[in-house]
């Protein structure tokens, strides 16, 4: 069990609270609103940064993990390229079982999506406000730690916690979100988006015998963000 918060994700969350803190400052301080002449079919190029939860409930043959409901808490980065109907996104991150959750579970995942804006399909109108739909593909790994398959009953803290095994997974999922878009003349922009995707797993494969029968089922994402950069 676990016994006290893990360094691991305060250091991340700290991290991306900071830079999103600073990088707001900077940008919005000479970002304005898009009231300028602009460049026909701009590209934009930048970098993400992002916080967010995922919901997992698991279907196990160990006892302790059959159908618990996980809450993973998380720090994402990544690149961004888009242009006025749409982008791909590359990102990464680090995930921590939330304090509700009774064993220690990390997670690392990566993937690739592409979103589309839903109001500018026929034309492009600028705004403040795009919301969009999105579809990506991504690699999970998840790690398990912990003494419950054994009869190590000593006292651990979460840093001596062994680990018991691992699952990979791909996942599909869908979704849909919206930007708070900023650029000003500098061609500079900010873009703040949320976002929530729902997650189908297409293959797993495990570290050992105990997880061979470990599934993650119906991941929900929820992530809140920026993306930061210049477009020409």
């Amino acid at each position: 069990m676990k016994t006290k918060v893990n360094s691991k994700k305060l250091a991340s969350f700290a991290f991306v609270a900071i830079t999103m803190l600073i990088t707001t400052s900077v940008c919005l301080a000479q970002c304005d609103s898009i009231q300028y002449k602009r460049i026909e079919n701009p590209k934009y190029f930048g970098y993400e940064i992002g916080v967010g939860i995922e919901h997992q409930t698991l279907s196990s043959s160990i006892s302790q993990l059959k159908n618990l409901q996980v809450a993973m808490h998380g720090a994402t980065v990544g690149v961004k390229l888009a242009n006025t109907r749409g982008a791909v996104r590359a990102t990464g991150g680090l995930y921590y079982s939330g304090e509700n959750v009774p064993y220690t579970i990390d997670m690392i995942k990566g993937g690739l999506s592409g979103s589309v804006y839903l109001l500018r399909l026929k034309k492009v109108v600028y705004r403040s406000f795009e919301p969009y739909a999105l579809m990506s593909f991504t690699y999970q790994q998840t790690k398990f730690l912990g003494t419950y398959l054994n009869d190590d009953n000593k006292n651990r803290s979460v840093s001596e916690e062994p680990e018991l095994g691992r699952i990979n997974w791909c996942a599909a999922s869908i979704g849909a979100g919206v930007e708070f878009q900023l650029e000003n003349q500098a061609y500079q922009f900010i873009h703040f988006f949320a976002e929530a995707k729902y997650g189908v797993p297409l293959s797993m494969t495990s570290s050992n015998v105990d997880f061979a029968k470990t599934q993650i089922n119906a991941p929900l994402t929820i992530t809140v963000g920026m993306s930061f950069g210049k477009f020409k």
